[in-house]
Parts: C-alpha cells; sequence; structure tokens
C-alpha cells in the first residue's frame, strides 16, 4: 500500500508538528507502507539533499520518500490555503491508496480526486485568525468527514475527541491518539554522569530540566522561581526561540540565578541525550496556552521515555496519559506552592525511582510511533 502525507511546512521550519510528522511517517514505513512525505519547497532553496538534512536534524536516514509542491503567499498571508493548487497538481500524478492530511484546505483536493483519506485534528480550531473563516472551515471539515472517502478522524486527546463529535464528526470515524515517541533513540538508557560529561552541564548537584518552547504563555518565570526557592539544584533550560532565550537570561541576571543555564534550541536528535543529563523533568505549561485543554506535547512522551522523574502541571490531557503518585508528580496548575512541593518531593528520589520507572513502561507499551501508526492503520482497515 502507498501512503501519501500531505504537510502544509517546508523541512526547514522550527515548528514542533514537523517533528510528529517525520517520525509518524517514518513509523509508517516501519510498519512495512510505502510512504511519500509532501510538503512545501524549503525558502530559497535551503536544501540539496533532503535525505541528508533529515539525517543530520533527527539522527536517522528515512524509509520513506519525499516530494515537494509550491505554496504560494502574498505578503506572508493566505497561507492556510497557499498550498492548495500545488497539492492538486501533486495529485494529479499520484497513485497512492491512501492519503493522511492534517490541513483542512487540502481536504477537497483529495476528495476530488477520490483516494480515501484519514484527517488529523490536534485543535478545535481550524483557521487561525479568523473567526469568519473558521467558521467556514469547521462547517466544511464536518462535511468533509462525513464523506465516505473519510476513514478515519484522529484526534491526540480524548477531550478533543470528544469535542468533534460533539460537533458532528462521526464518532465511529473518531480515533482519539495521543503522541508518541521514537523507542529506538531512547532504548539505550544513558547514564546522567556521561551524559553530562558528552554535553558539557555542571555535575555538582541535582538537575532539574525543562525541555521546549520559550514562549510568553509557557510559564518559564515559573521556573525561575522554582531556581529561586531550590538554591542547591541546577536548572536547566533547553529550547528557543532565541530572542526568547535571551530575554530570560536577562532576567535570570538580574534575579542574581547562578543555578539556571539556558541551552538554547537542539537539533531534535539530541533531545535523548539532555533530557538522559537530568534527574528531575519539568513540564509546565499556563492556562494561556490556547489548546492547553486539547493538546498532546511531544515532550510528556519523550519526558516518559527516560524513566526520569516527571513534574509537572496536571492539565486535563496530561492526566488522560499520567497518573500523579504512580507515573509522574502533577500538580494543580494554579498553586505554585503544589508545584513547589511536587519538586522537592522529586528531588529526594533516585533518578531510577519507581515514578520514572513506572513512566518508561508505560511509554513503550502504548506510545511509540511505531504503536501509534500500526493502531491507525489496524482501525483504518489497512492491517
Amino acid at each position: 500500500m502507498h501512503l501519501l502525507y500531505i504537510h502544509d511546512n517546508p523541512l526547514t521550519s522550527e515548528q514542533a508538528n514537523l517533528i510528529q510528522v517525520i517520525h509518524m511517517c517514518q513509523a509508517f514505513s516501519q510498519n512495512k507502507i510505502e510512504v511519500t512525505l509532501a510538503l512545501p519547497e524549503s525558502p530559497v532553496n535551503e536544501i540539496n539533499d533532503y535525505h541528508s538534512f533529515l539525517a543530520e536534524r533527527f539522527g536517522f536516514n528515512p524509509d520513506f520518500s519525499i516530494k515537494t509542491y509550491k505554496k504560494i503567499s502574498l505578503f506572508g498571508r493566505f497561507n492556510f490555503a497557499g498550498g492548495y493548487l500545488g497539492v492538486k497538481k501533486l495529485l494529479r500524478g499520484s497513485h497512492a491508496d491512501l492519503c493522511f492530511i492534517r490541513n483542512a484546505s487540502f481536504l477537497g483536493a483529495v476528495i476530488s480526486k477520490g483516494i480515501p483519506f484519514l484527517f488529523e485534528s490536534h485543535n478545535t480550531i481550524i483557521h487561525i485568525g479568523s473567526e469568519l473563516m473558521n467558521r467556514f472551515w469547521i462547517r466544511r471539515v464536518i462535511k468533509y468527514a462525513n464523506n465516505p472517502k473519510c476513514i478515519g478522524f484522529i484526534t491526540i486527546s480524548q477531550a478533543l475527541a470528544d469535542h468533534w463529535k460533539s460537533r458532528g464528526i462521526p464518532g465511529d470515524k473518531i480515533l482519539a491518539l495521543h503522541d508518541g515517541f521514537s523507542e529506538s533513540k531512547f532504548e539505550k538508557v544513558k547514564d546522567k554522569v556521561i551524559a553530562r560529561k558528552e554535553l558539557r552541564l555542571p555535575d555538582d548537584r541535582k538537575i532539574v530540566m525543562y525541555l521546549g518552547s520559550l514562549y510568553a504563555d509557557r510559564g518559564i518565570e515559573t521556573i525561575l522561581d522554582l531556581a529561586k526557592n531550590f538554591t542547591t539544584a541546577n536548572f536547566v533550560i533547553v529550547g528557543g526561540p532565541e530572542a526568547e532565550k535571551e530575554h530570560y537570561e536577562n532576567l535570570a541576571s538580574k534575579l542574581g540565578l547562578a543555578n539556571v543555564f539556558f541551552i538554547g534550541r537542539i537539533d531534535h536528535h539530541m533531545v535523548p541525550d539532555y533530557l538522559y543529563a537530568a534527574d528531575t523533568l519539568l513540564m509546565i505549561w499556563t492556562d494561556k496556552v490556547k489548546t492547553i485543554n486539547y493538546c498532546s506535547p511531544l515532550k510528556t512522551f519523550e519526558y516518559m521515555a527516560t524513566g526520569r522523574t516527571i513534574v509537572g502541571h496536571a492539565f486535563p490531557t496530561i492526566k488522560e496519559v499520567l497518573e500523579n503518585g504512580k507515573n509522574a508528580l502533577l500538580a494543580n496548575p494554579n498553586s505554585f506552592d503544589e508545584l513547589k512541593n511536587k519538586l522537592n518531593i522529586a528531588l529526594t528520589l533516585d533518578d531510577k525511582s519507581d515514578i520514572g520507572r513506572n513512566a518508561r513502561i508505560l511509554a513503550y507499551q502504548r506510545y511509540s510511533w511505531r504503536q501509534r501508526a500500526k493502531t491507525i492503520l489496524k482501525s483504518s482497515g489497512f492491517r
């Protein structure tokens, strides 16, 4: 079977959704499916060899082929539907048995071609920036999901599945599947002393690590507040963008926090090394994240795969995956004191605690990319 996965961001994109797309294409390939990933041409031909680029950035040689299409934008606008004509042209020469889509603007092109498709939703919002256009596209998505050619509507949490079912998506087509992680990247557990030495991280005290975005809605100030309260631990913050990194570095400096270290953005294949260097992994957000009640953050499953103790906020979809006291230490998102108490408990535990071990077992049982792809194929009647 040939699966055509159509994505709407180029390989040079820094969006986290590209990480999921690349790993899902690889996972489908590992399930003995012929896969082609179609995405927009990279700006000004930044990439000469797509496979080499992926190997360098993600740390593996892809088992799928790559095609590109033209995506039109005008002064940076119309990006949502800007790839429609390019995708339509791509589909003319396609012999795909199944299409996988995340952008609703491609649905009409796929239906007109008559190819069965899977649609994956990560949000209750379809069009960001225009409420009028969002209402229009929600109606289109519901219409297309009821088309016989739609053989599955995938959501990244049960909460999101419940939302779309209430809007009119057929319940028998909905499949709630959280995000995942790469089994092979985390299979060999790295000793934290070795990881710290390789990464040149301080090894004089316990490390509390946060890996992810530094946007204003992520609550990085909370990490700085924790660092003020736990001066005998080092806090390592990995991620970008660069402007936010510099902002928080300056803030930490003004606060006199000598125990906070900012690493900046890293290639994704380096993620396991950094996570294995930690004793405790911080998983925090704020309720200002627009998708916080429906999302399935990638870091959750990569954190779990390490076997390190996770301390985080108990937002609804996090509790769909993790259980406080069993495989994570989860605090009320509105209580800093509770988060502080959870971290205090975590710092008394060994980096091979039962809580961390339970999280790793659960990750390998249910949340690998390969298992996710297998479940999708089986539920769609292709396995």
